[in-house]
């Protein structure tokens, strides 16, 4: 991200230098002479329009001695700034016409408050071992169900949310998250100023009162997600 924010506060330099006027004087020659001719000087000046790459040839180097200016400093980066969930749940609910229970999650919300568009990704998604448990309890794992093998599972998935209805239009399976690539891990594009939601689905889970002869089931997770520069 570090590079693209430097990239965008090039660009930045760039338009500006673009916009403003350039004014280039000779000097001119003191000899009386009425003949005398004027030394025309030629400045070079490169123009451009985009994301400055350091690794592209074509873009400038500040380390070249011709070239006046330095690389920005951290805190001039363009900064990424998003509103998103501190804390999130899901949960079985007991159902009179299913034995197993109804899975329940409420809707979240990520919202871009800057100007360039973000890709928002679901980086990681662990539990915490140290999860305090009572003497009814038993641990929770996201996992592919293996049933008799002593562990209540559930196979748990992050799904984006359609801005015209409440239908889900991307799945995420947080059982595999660890194996997904980078594009399957992508939740979606943010634009500026834009706010879009996703919740936790699942429709596979074990009763913890049959794989692990307690009443519940519950853990604490930890999901990172991730922001980049589109």
């Amino acid at each position: 991200m570090k590079n693209k924010k430097i990239r965008y506060l090039i660009l930045l330099v760039a338009l500006l230098i673009a916009r403003s006027q350039l004014y280039v004087f000779s000097e001119t020659n003191n000899n009386k002479n009425t003949n005398a001719t004027f030394e025309t000087k030629h400045v070079e000046l490169d123009g451009q329009i985009g994301e400055w790459n350091p690794d592209d040839n074509d873009s400038p180097d500040f380390n070249n001695q011709e070239i006046e200016g330095s690389i920005p400093g951290e805190d001039e980066y363009y900064t990424i700034s998003v509103t998103v969930p501190i804390s999130m749940r899901f949960l079985v609910l007991h159902n009179s016409y299913n034995p197993f229970g109804s899975f329940f999650s409420p809707e979240y919300s990520i919202h871009n408050n800057g100007s360039k568009t973000l890709e928002v990704k679901i980086n990681k998604f662990d539990r915490d071992d140290a999860t305090e448990l009572q003497s009814d309890e038993t641990l929770l794992y996201i996992e592919k169900i293996n049933n008799g093998d002593g562990r209540t599972q559930m196979e748990l998935k992050l799904s984006t949310i359609n801005d015209y209805n409440t239908s889900n239009n991307k799945d995420i399976d947080l059982t595999e998250i660890t194996t997904l690539s980078n594009e399957d891990k992508i939740l979606y594009d943010l634009q500026k100023n834009e706010t879009k939601k996703f919740k936790f689905s699942a429709y596979q889970w074990e009763l913890p009162q049959y794989e692990s002869k307690k009443d519940k089931a519950m853990a604490n997770f930890t999901a990172e997600f991730e922001f980049s520069i589109k």
